[in-house]
């Protein structure tokens, strides 16, 4: 009941989307398993309320955190390049109000603010923002510092076949140097993509 909730709240957001007038290409984009895959999890985690997300887009992301439960709130932080970033967001504010954040500019330089605010620990953080290197490799280090033990953190974009180089060098990186528990990390796949979840290691 609750997911079929959910579901629709989603649906109704990218029924929106095909409204905004969008006159450069789109870049990049959520297959309907990992969609899913997010609102079953934060439907079945009510301890995640506060989700911190690099990487803005169309608001497809933010949507399906948003459309899990009405307790959740989403700061997302986005470089802004594209226009129709800022339509979205008012898209966002439409179906979700007084419930999501946009922090314009690099994630490179927010989280360490936030760090420094230390006004908030998420529970989930969605990597998703700039695949080149080092910048994948950055921000998660970045959120590993803002981040606990018990916040889950996932990377985008980690299929060994499709993914990108940059992403993939972060991941093995962190392993390697064992700045996460890896005993908890966990890769899920959809049809053309996969994404992973990780967890602060305990001395980090």
């Amino acid at each position: 009941m609750e997911n079929e909730k959910a579901y629709t709240k989603f649906s109704l957001y990218n029924e929106g989307l095909k409204e905004i007038s969008v006159t450069e290409q789109i870049e990049g984009g959520s297959e309907i398993e990992q969609c899913k895959y997010f609102m079953d999890l934060l439907i079945s985690t009510p301890q995640i309320k506060i989700v911190l997300e690099i990487g803005f887009n169309t608001g497809v992301s933010a949507a399906y955190f948003l459309s899990s439960r009405d307790d959740v709130i989403v700061i997302s932080v986005d470089i802004g390049e594209h226009k129709y970033v800022n339509d979205c967001k008012k898209l966002i504010n439409t179906h979700f109000p007084g419930r999501h954040t946009l922090l314009i500019g690099d994630s490179k330089k927010i989280i360490p603010e936030l760090i420094k605010l230390g006004q908030i620990i998420p529970d989930l953080i969605f990597i998703d923002g700039d695949h080149m290197a080092p910048t994948p490799l950055i921000d998660a280090r970045n959120c590993l510092a803002l981040a606990n033990t018990n916040t889950i953190l996932v990377m985008d974009d980690t299929n060994l076949l499709n993914g990108w180089a940059g992403v993939l060098d972060a991941m093995c990186e962190l392993i390697k140097n064992k700045e996460i528990d890896t005993s908890r990390v966990l890769t899920k796949h959809s049809r053309r993509s996969a994404w992973t979840l990780f967890w602060k290691a305990p001395k980090y």
